[in-house]
């Protein structure tokens, strides 16, 4: 196999009824130049001996695990960048499924657009149908190309503008919505580049993202901010805002999704 051009993190936290699946799908990219950083944050559900049988039975993926004991998925995102030495880095989600041309898509991004600091994929959801980002989301990215339009579930960066923007930083953003503010800060180092056919699906299990999520002002106000404004909309203006409502990394561990089946 050809030597990996980009290290992937997946942070992951009780995820034992989705992470086979997204690492079957990891294991079935048909470019195999990548290398899967595999972060367990305290799981309690056996997603570890989920998830090291998986990679035993796919030769193909390079996987190793770090273990990141501290709450908090950008703590795990910090513990698995430390370790990331390649090209690219790049963000998974472990619920998510990567269509066999992600990683092939996704490095050839990078090279047709060598002043790009990252490259952004579009999750479609649970429609196993849709190949493409939607029209309404091609017209967003059309009329906000300077913005981040798609989740960490399909993120990659340039290491050395992630490394000069400062990488992931729980002491800087405590908060939800980490995939967006690092985007804020990694494109005073180059622009986003997006592919319309970079797409992939993550689970539906959260339909209610109230709890860890922004609200429709804040979701229009980020659009309609000037990008040399951004740094004003994290630090002051949304920081207050999420401090209020508590919307702490941390959030992002309630499943409550598994309220029917006993406490996560």
């Amino acid at each position: 196999m050809a030597e990996p051009r980009i290290t992937f993190v997946l942070p992951f936290y009780n995820e034992a009824d989705f992470i086979a699946d997204t690492l079957a799908s990891l294991a079935a990219q048909a470019c195999g130049d990548f290398e899967l950083v595999l972060v367990d944050n305290g799981s309690t559900d056996g997603s570890v001996a989920i998830a090291k049988a998986e990679l035993d039975r796919s030769p193909r993926l390079r996987g190793r695990f770090v273990s990141e004991p501290s709450p908090g998925k950008t703590n795990a995102l910090v513990a698995g960048m430390a370790v990331a030495t390649h090209e690219f880095v790049g963000t998974l989600d472990a619920d998510t499924f990567y269509p066999p041309d992600y990683v092939e898509r996704l490095l050839a991004a990078f090279d047709a657009n060598p002043d790009a600091a990252m490259v952004i994929g579009i999750n479609t959801g649970s429609d196993q149908r849709r190949s493409q980002v939607s029209p309404s989301k091609r017209m967003q990215i059309a009329l906000w190309p300077r913005k981040c339009h798609g989740g960490g579930c399909a993120q990659a960066f340039r290491r050395d503008a992630l490394e000069q923007a400062g990488g992931f930083d729980p002491a800087r953003w405590p908060f939800v919505l980490e995939d967006h503010e690092i985007v804020c800060r990694v494109r005073e180092y180059g622009g986003i580049a997006y592919d319309p056919r970079l797409v992939c699906r993550a689970s539906d299990r959260r339909s209610d993202r109230s709890d860890a999520h922004w609200n429709r002002l804040e979701r229009l106000l980020y659009k309609l901010v000037p990008a040399g404004r951004e740094s004003w909309f994290f630090d002051k203006f949304l920081r207050r805002r999420f401090a209020k409502r508590g919307l702490s990394n941390l959030q992002l561990r309630n499943q409550a999704w598994k309220a029917g089946e006993g406490s996560a």
